[in-house]
């Protein structure tokens, strides 16, 4: 789960939220390079 405010706004499995550049923005810093 992605939580925003105290509500869920994305789930899925773990590598799919990880792998979103927006979740990776928000809860990981701008310049992060994930490898999924």
């Amino acid at each position: 789960y992605v939580l925003e405010t105290g509500r869920i706004i994305l789930q899925g499995p773990s590598e799919d939220l990880l792998a979103n550049r927006d979740v990776q923005r928000a809860y990981l810093g701008k310049d992060l390079d994930v490898e999924v």
